[in-house]
């Protein structure tokens, strides 16, 4: 056996076992999940959070658990019987994992940002400026009062 036989066998074996890794932390992702959506009163009681959105939650750790092992499952046996095939459509979905977390970042990032930018019309924008102006103005003239005061009642 040469280098290079065993140096792919040890890559195959590494492969095979990233993936099982994988695929026990996604059955993982996939029971609490399903137990979420089965037994809601203890995870509540526990966390606190209303039923609705744990709900929805539990359905998405549930599907993401599930994409989770199939992924997985491609590459353990891909790595295994050293299927072009299989590798190659393991590749592809995580090259498909991965520009989708890049793509919802992105998304969620901007969509924050523009969350916490105020809309302004240009009416409330500009009410809001006469607002602002108004009360500075106030402000000046009640100070430039109190100045003359002062000089009014101040004898050198």
């Amino acid at each position: 056996m040469s280098a290079q036989e065993s140096c792919l066998s040890l890559i195959k074996y590494f492969l095979f076992v990233f993936n099982l890794f994988f695929f026990v932390l996604g059955s993982l992702i996939f029971c609490f999940g399903i137990w979420i959506l089965i037994d809601k009163t203890s995870f509540v009681s526990f966390v606190g959070l209303a039923f609705v959105p744990l709900q929805i939650w539990s359905k998405v750790l549930a599907i993401s658990g599930i994409f989770t092992m199939g992924i997985a499952l491609l590459g353990c046996v891909g790595a295994l019987k050293e299927l072009r095939c299989l590798l190659g459509l393991y590749f592809g979905m995580l090259l498909l994992l991965f520009a989708t977390q890049i793509t919802l970042g992105i998304l969620i990032s901007t969509q924050r940002a523009q969350k916490d930018t105020p809309t302004w019309t240009k009416g409330d924008r500009h009410k809001q400026l006469q607002r602002e102006t108004h009360g500075k103005k106030r402000e000046q003239e009640k100070e430039i009062d109190a100045l003359k005061e002062e000089t009014e009642t101040y004898e050198p």
